[in-house]
């Protein structure tokens, strides 16, 4: 029962998030059509698109929890799906458009399914060399953005090292015997998340600054306009 309400908590949260956001950006920011704007709600508008398919994965996972070798074989269909799609349309296989594996299936699924059996098989107490892991993960990872680099000129979400990066830094994160139920770290990362579009916007069409400075110039200010976003929380839930 506690699980359940903790679930469903989250998936709420995300929910929640995604319409306030979506709601700042469409009236700060937004020269869509209405039906552009209405599309883009239901579909995921923008970088907010996350929020809400995770949201959708979260719902999936709760809804088969009881049935693990499902979860497993769609967590690893779903991923294979999400890579295919990715790597298929940029070296032009595939003619669909880039983002189709950009979605609570084919991307969010796998990454929370892994946080999930991580954290139910407390996989982060057994002893396995997890810097080898990192080490290749991170090899592998650098290996693809060097060939897409010379390669293809798509911007891929999704890589294969991804699948083997992200676990081990969590499990990292988990083997660490200080830990610290301050949520003021998980708040910055939302803040930079939800609010860096808008600055990198900023910084590229009234700055005009190169991407590399447009990228430092949006995390920085990210960084600082997450503070007051902190506060602001505390009185006017659902900020971040």
């Amino acid at each position: 029962m506690a699980q359940a309400s903790r679930a469903s908590a989250l998936i709420r949260k995300l929910l929640i998030l995604y319409v306030v956001w979506f709601v700042i950006y469409v009236v700060m920011w937004c020269d869509d059509s209405p039906h552009s704007i209405i599309e883009g709600f239901f579909l995921g508008w923008r970088h907010l698109w996350y929020l809400l398919h995770s949201a959708l994965a979260l719902a999936l996972l709760w809804f088969l929890r009881d049935k693990p070798k499902t979860l497993l074989i769609l967590s690893v269909v779903f991923a294979l799906c999400g890579l295919a799609i990715q790597y298929g349309v940029a070296y032009g296989l595939l003619h669909v458009h880039l983002h189709a594996g950009r979605n609570a299936l084919f991307f969010c699924f796998p990454f929370i399914y892994t946080g999930y059996v991580i954290n139910k098989y407390r996989i982060y107490e057994r002893k396995f060399n997890l810097p080898l892991l990192l080490t290749l993960g991170f090899c592998v990872l650098m290996l693809e953005v060097i060939l897409n680099y010379k390669l293809s000129e798509a911007d891929l979400d999704i890589l294969a090292g991804l699948y083997v990066v992200a676990p081990s830094l969590f499990v990292a994160v988990l083997k660490k015997k200080a830990r610290s139920d301050n949520k003021t770290l998980a708040y910055y990362s939302t803040g930079i998340y939800l609010t860096h579009i808008l600055f990198l916007n900023v910084g590229e069409n009234f700055l005009g600054l190169s991407p590399t400075q447009n990228v430092i110039f949006a995390l920085t200010v990210s960084l600082v306009a997450t503070w007051p976003l902190i506060r602001w929380n505390r009185k006017v839930k659902y900020l971040l």
